[in-house]
């Protein structure tokens, strides 16, 4: 983002230039001349400034001379944005003040930004010396500058002559009262006036629906004749008197076929049609053949003819009732009665008329409303900004007397309350202490009322006559006549917008229905900001829901990660050494058994705080899972380090208070030294962990890795062979634990959770063999076994007549298998069970690993027919976007998230933000961790579609979950 300043006397100039500045994100100030402009570069010190050359006080040539006359800000770069006067010339003389770019009035938006980014993008130009003959520059100055008055003076003096002529013209018009005479002079001065080859006039009279005049300018008789045998009534003639709306086009080749007409007309290089029309009805067109000194007619020939066919359109009007007046005059002049009656109709006529004016500027008060509304809609960033800038235009540019938006409540009081206002002249605050309602009673008579009740527009013409609005008290400065606009975002309505005017019968039906759009604009403006900052928020939610641990606050696993990379990063640039701490907390999972996992969870939540109070400020405090905690501290050797460990074991000697129980916890804690100890995250990651499990081995509270400790791993090693014989001799066990439909309470299917039957140390769960499997090679062998057993599960419940699904978990080892689709697919066959009842379970983390190749196998088992689950949302960093590009059906959220929600704000509204997010990327949720009917209820309210838990049911051996599930009652909801 950059600092730019705009320089130009004309505001309306600094507020375009400003307005595209801003739209591409710079900060922008503004001067009204280059005196001003000097003061502002001096103390602002801006990157670019866009400068018009012929100002008051100062011009732009005198501007950037001073300005390169100052070393401290002589680098400044400057664009010229200044009319076509002398191009160049212009261009010369700014070149010699060292500005490149000069923008040329008017500007195509995009031309704009180019020349800003062009300035920007480019390095500060080196100051350039004032021009050595200082002479002859100020001699070539003050020429330009006399040069630009005459061409302007010129210009002024030609703008003159067309207004007089038209001024001439129209007073030449208003005494016609002939209709063919008047349509001859209007065709012949509005060639005359704008300059054309030839002219045509088509119109008819109120008594026929097709054209019954016509007129030429410029044409000899032969040609004038046949345009005049011609059907003109069609094509694009006809469309511009339909529309009411001019045409200007531009026919390279000349043939009249191209654009619609017969090879009858003259050839057609350029042409200008506008519709000839009154207030209330079309009556023909002029069409302009050819502009003469130029290539195509200008937007000014447009409005100027416009004007003259306009003001033509009521004298044609005008002219024929007039004969009309005069006809019936004829016939009835013996009756003085009836000569009375005519009078009596021309004044009526003559006050229909000026009635016409009225209303015309009632329409165009509302008109310029709306554009400053839009205008508005466009620069607001937040909600207050939008409605009180939208009250100022509604007073500012539609000259309303005040303007106020009203928002209601829908609570029993059925209040509404002033939220934003311009032209009051108490102000917002005394807006809001009146008591105001909505409801269908004597409180709630006024029009804003009646606009929120019945979500129509409703007006008051006269308020002080009216006995319905004398309690309204907030009536500012005497004010007539009122109109309140409801305020309607989708099918609900929010509010009014209530507009005031001093004059009675201000408001008119096409001003009204002009003003119900703009409090239309206003409401789909306040939708639009609404909608931005709720996804803002809800971004914030899944930030904190990928970087941050829910139940502790503290940093995730994944965003230490990323800081560990970065610390590795900068420490092999600069030679710095740190620390990382792993600490493990013991005897977490007897306090989960004895006194509930509540309990366990506050346990948690006191050690991060304490680990909180002793870290270093600049140190890194994370949960990585579970009971592991990890800390990094910068600039930190193998003593600092353990002088920290001392003071956090100090610090958690400390009793923890649980359900009013003093416990004593123990910690264990490795540590690790960069670079001493490894150069790369998952080094440092292993090692601190090994140093973790040789401390607890030893019955340590910290051990600082030693080289050593990866040597003695024969217990590992014996485990992963007692693991491979297991696989081989069928020690493997599979437990199922039960998915239930939260809405209907139904058993919908059940997870797959693998146990070892280990001989000596009994019956194990997957966390103590599952990451030992993937590390030695062991988890294809292991995932091929539970996709066997669900499959065998499956074919034998199909035997008995039932049908249900079974998850099974994949790692991403799994999902790097070539051979992963085969398999199934041979499973699949061999045992006959039809697809959809084997479905599959796979971690954020693991789809992430390599997203790409990820992906590639999750398409080819989804176009397999098996549905796919997204295990442990929330834990790992994938994003909604490449989450919306995932072939699966559901999502389940971690259980850390689901446990917490109850008694934790901040974790329900994750959740539920969750919920609504993966609802409107058109999945399902699952819900992993139900233990409690409080859980259970509030996921119900959330809208949560599958729940999985202790509170449903335990994982348990196959005989048992069918025992189970004939006698299954789904839990009652405590709401």
């Amino acid at each position: 983002m950059a600092r730019i300043l705009v320089v130009d006397d004309h505001a309306t100039n600094r507020e375009l230039i400003t307005s595209l500045a801003a739209y591409r994100g710079h900060e922008c100030m503004e001067a009204a001349d280059g005196l001003e402009a000097l003061t502002k570069v001096r103390t602002a010190r801006p990157d670019l400034v866009i400068c018009d050359i012929l100002m008051p006080t100062m011009d732009g040539y005198e501007f950037v001379r001073q300005l390169r006359a100052e070393p401290a800000i002589a680098h400044t770069d400057v664009i010229f944005y200044t009319a076509n006067f002398l191009e160049q010339e212009a261009r010369t003389l700014a070149q010699s003040c060292g500005v490149t770019q000069i923008l040329l009035k008017p500007c195509e938006p995009e031309n704009v930004l180019q020349a800003i980014d062009l300035a920007l993008c480019h390095a500060a130009p080196e100051p350039k010396a004032p021009p050595a003959n200082a002479e002859q520059f100020d001699r070539e100055h003050r020429r330009l500058l006399a040069d630009k008055l005459v061409q302007k003076a010129d210009q002024l003096d030609y703008a003159n002559r067309r207004l007089s002529a038209l001024t001439d013209l129209n007073l030449q018009l208003a005494s016609e009262r002939d209709p063919e005479t008047l349509l001859e002079k209007v065709c012949r001065g509005a060639r005359n006036l704008i300059g054309a080859r030839y002219a045509i006039l088509g119109a008819n009279d109120a008594s026929h629906a097709v054209l019954t005049r016509f007129a030429t300018s410029g044409m000899n008789d032969a040609d004038a004749g046949r345009v005049k045998l011609l059907r003109i009534d069609i094509g694009m003639l006809r469309q511009v008197m339909f529309d009411r709306a001019p045409r200007r086009f531009v026919n390279p080749s000349g043939n009249p076929l191209e654009v619609g007409l017969t090879a009858d007309y003259p050839l057609v290089h350029s042409g200008l049609i506008v519709p000839i029309v009154s207030l209330k009805r079309a009556y023909g067109w002029i069409f302009l053949i050819d502009k003469l000194g130029s290539e195509c007619f200008s937007e000014e020939d447009e409005r100027l003819l416009m004007i003259n066919a306009a003001q033509a359109g009521r004298i044609y009007e005008n002219g024929s009732l007039y004969n009309q007046i005069k006809h019936s005059a004829a016939k009835l002049q013996v009756e003085v009665t009836e000569r009375k009656q005519a009078a009596e109709k021309i004044r009526t006529l003559n006050l229909e008329l000026e009635q016409r004016v009225r209303d015309l500027q009632h329409v165009t008060r509302a008109l310029r409303t709306l554009s400053a509304g839009n205008r508005t809609m466009l620069r607001a960033r937040s909600e207050s900004e939008l409605l009180n800038s939208f009250c100022k235009d509604i007073v500012s540019a539609g000259a309303y007397d005040s303007a106020i938006v009203w928002y209601h409540t829908d609570d029993a009081e059925h209040a509404i309350k002033a939220v934003a206002e311009s032209g009051f002249g108490s102000g917002l605050e005394s807006l809001q202490d009146l008591s105001s309602f909505w409801t269908d009673d004597e409180q709630g008579r006024d029009v804003v009322a009646k606009a929120v009740r019945s979500g129509q527009t409703h007006t008051i013409n006269d308020l002080r006559s009216g006995q319905d609005h004398t309690h309204w008290l907030h009536n500012p400065d005497d004010c007539a006549s009122a109109i309140a606009c409801p305020l309607r975002i989708g099918e609900r309505i929010i509010g009014a917008l209530e507009i005031y005017h001093r004059e009675p019968d201000a408001f008119q039906a096409d001003e009204v229905q002009l003003l119900t759009e703009s409090a239309d604009d206003l409401a789909f403006g306040i939708a639009m900001l609404r909608a931005q900052a709720e996804q803002a928020r809800t971004q914030a939610a899944m930030h904190r829901l990928t970087h941050f641990d829910a139940l502790t606050d503290l940093p995730n696993e994944a965003q230490f990660n990323e800081s560990l990379r970065a610390f590795i990063a900068k420490g092999q640039q600069t030679q710095r050494r740190f620390a990382v701490l792993q600490t493990n907390v013991d005897r977490l999972r007897d306090v989960n058994a004895a006194l509930g996992l509540a309990h366990g969870d506050e346990m948690l939540r006191e050690f991060s705080r304490r680990l909180l109070r002793v870290a270093p400020p600049d140190g890194l405090v994370a949960r990585l899972r579970g009971n592991e905690f990890a800390i990094l501290l910068p600039r930190a050797d193998r003593t600092k380090a353990i002088e920290m460990v001392n003071v956090i074991e100090a610090e958690l000697a400390l009793p923890f208070l649980a359900a009013g129980i003093p416990l004593d916890m123990m910690a264990r804690t490795g540590i690790v030294l960069f670079p001493n100890h490894g150069a790369t995250a998952h080094d440092l990651f292993r090692r601190v962990d090994l140093a973790v499990q040789q401390a607890r081995d030893r019955d340590l509270p910290h051990l600082v890795y030693d080289s050593t400790l990866d040597h003695g791993q024969s217990e590992r090693l014996h485990m992963a062979s007692a693991l491979r014989r297991a696989i081989e001799d069928g020690d493997l066990r599979m437990h199922l634990q039960p998915k239930v439909e939260m809405a209907t309470g139904r058993l919908c299917g059940a997870e797959a959770l693998v146990r070892w039957q280990h001989a000596e140390r009994g019956l194990l769960h997957p966390g103590v063999f599952i990451s030992l499997a993937e590390q030695i090679g062991l988890i294809k062998p292991l995932t091929e076994w539970m996709l066997q057993s669900a499959l065998q599960q499956n074919k034998a419940w199909l035997e008995q007549g039932c049908a249900l699904p079974i998850a099974v978990n994949l790692s991403a080892r799994n999902l790097r298998d070539e051979d992963l689709l085969r398999q199934i697919r041979q499973l699949h066959d061999s045992t006959g069970v039809p697809r959809g009842l084997l479905e599959l379970e796979i971690t954020e983390s693991a789809v992430m690993e390599d997203a790409v190749f990820a992906l590639r196998v999750l398409n080819q088992l989804k176009d397999e027919g098996i549905p796919l689950h997204i295990d442990d949302f929330g834990t790992g960093y994938s994003s909604l976007s490449y989450l919306q590009k995932l072939p699966v059906d559901c999502v389940k959220i971690d259980q850390s998230f689901v446990r917490q929600m109850v008694h934790d704000r901040d974790s329900a509204v994750i959740v539920k933000s969750t919920i609504d997010l993966i609802h409107d990327l058109g999945r399902k949720l699952i819900a992993e961790g139900v233990e409690t009917a409080e859980c259970w209820s509030q996921l119900q309210a959330f809208g949560c579609n599958v729940a999985q838990g202790y509170l449903i049911a335990k994982p348990m051996p196959p005989t048992e979950f069918q025992q189970w599930a004939a006698s299954f009652c789904p839990p009652q909801s405590n709401s």
